[in-house]
C-alpha cells in the first residue's frame, strides 16, 4: 500500500487546477450522497464533457448523457477512484474538514 500511495501522491502532485477540482467535487458529491456505498459505482460528477474534459477517460467517466453538450452524470476511473479513496483513507474523520478547507463547501 505504501508504494501505491506514494503513486497516488505523485499523480496528486501533477494535476492540474481543472482535473483537482473535478476530483474535489467528485469527493464532495460522495460524501454528501453516497457516503458509505461503493465509490467505484458512485455518480459523483453532472455536467458536460467540456465541464469534464481535462478528467475524461483519465479519471472520470461519462455515465449517461453522451450528447456533447447535455449534461451526464460521472463516475470515477481506476486512476480517480485512487485519487478520491486516498484523501478519503488519510483525512478520514476529518473528510469535511478537507473539503470544506479545498471547496468553500461546508457539509453537515
Amino acid at each position: 500500500m505504501v508504494n501505491k500511495d506514494k503513486e497516488t501522491e505523485q499523480i496528486i502532485e501533477n494535476l492540474t487546477q481543472n482535473q483537482r477540482g473535478c476530483l474535489l467535487e467528485a469527493l464532495r458529491r460522495y460524501v454528501r450522497f453516497h457516503y458509505g456505498k461503493d465509490l467505484v459505482t458512485a455518480w459523483v460528477g453532472l455536467g458536460t464533457k467540456t465541464d469534464y474534459k481535462s478528467v475524461n477517460g483519465k479519471f472520470m467517466t461519462m455515465v449517461h448523457g453522451h450528447e456533447p453538450r447535455a449534461n451526464g452524470w460521472w463516475k470515477l476511473t481506476e486512476r480517480g477512484h485512487a485519487i478520491v479513496d486516498y484523501w478519503l483513507r488519510i483525512h478520514g474523520q476529518n473528510i469535511k474538514t478537507f473539503i470544506f478547507q479545498q471547496t468553500g463547501d461546508k457539509i453537515d
